[in-house]
């Protein structure tokens, strides 16, 4: 079995439970920049639980604590499907946070809640998005600067300024509901699922480029890419990466990216 058709398969598979297509801009966005989340269903006939598209935003990790809380309507309302045309649902936050977090929240990772369900009174499904509020100066970051498309090639860039020639590692998931905590080092966005485990141990190197690597003397790496697969069945198909910078010639700690939402158009 060719390793193209492996990918397929694990994308065919978790596309039945991945049930968004988001993109959330800018992400890392800078302190104080209102931060967008754009929407869509991977599948048809998806509702929010409620009338509000996020329930909460989580500081740190998709379980941390809860700095913003948005009480909801009971009845769902209907997620637009991915496709030509298709107007995604959206929200603003103004980087504001409610109660002990009152007023603008620091920097570092927060976390998007949705519930979801399939049908008006379906079952639900929790998932939750990642974005960035930035420090100064800029933690790593990771932007992506070709879309994903439907046997084409996304490209992305990874941004260290203050790591010139120390070395990185960048990997996929499929999700970002649970993450991972790496032994006294930064926590994970991603979902240790099946293309986790693929693109982080480097075993789809034609498909999956430069994802692991130097910077250059810029703190920069600019060819990371995915050779996407010309197949149909991938359209829609929502994707997650993320990158660590680990020290080669500076004494800096490992760090992590922010995590980059996108879906294949």
């Amino acid at each position: 079995m060719s390793k193209v058709v492996v990918l397929l398969s694990l994308f065919a598979l978790p596309l039945r439970a991945q049930l968004l297509d988001v993109t959330v801009t800018p992400n890392p966005a800078p302190m104080g920049t209102p931060i967008t989340l754009s929407v869509l269903a991977s599948l048809p006939n998806q509702f929010t639980l409620g009338g509000c598209l996020v329930t909460e935003i989580r500081q740190g990790t998709p379980t941390g604590p809860t700095v913003r809380f948005f009480p909801c309507t009971f009845l769902g309302v209907a997620i637009p499907q991915c496709g030509p045309g298709a107007v995604p649902r959206t929200l603003s936050w103004n980087q504001t946070g409610a109660g002990a977090f009152a007023g603008q929240v620091p920097p570092g990772d927060y976390y998007f809640s949705l519930s979801v369900t399939n049908g008006l009174f379906g079952p639900v499904t929790q998932q939750s998005i990642s974005v960035r509020v930035d420090a100064a100066p800029p933690l790593p970051s990771l932007v992506q600067t070709m879309p994903a498309t439907v046997g084409g090639i996304a490209f992305f860039q990874l941004t260290a300024a203050a790591r010139p020639f120390d070395g990185y590692l960048t990997a996929l998931s499929l999700s970002t509901n649970t993450g991972f905590q790496i032994p006294g080092g930064p926590f994970i966005g991603l979902d240790y699922d099946p293309l986790f485990e693929l693109s982080f141990t480097g075993q789809l190197p034609t498909l999956l480029v430069d994802f692991t690597g130097s910077l250059d003397g810029a703190g920069q790496a600019s060819t990371i890419a995915i050779v996407l697969p010309n197949d149909p069945i991938i359209q829609c198909l929502p994707l997650f990466m993320q990158s660590v910078v680990f020290p080669i010639t500076t004494a800096l700690p490992l760090e992590a990216t922010n995590v980059a939402s996108f879906f294949i158009q």
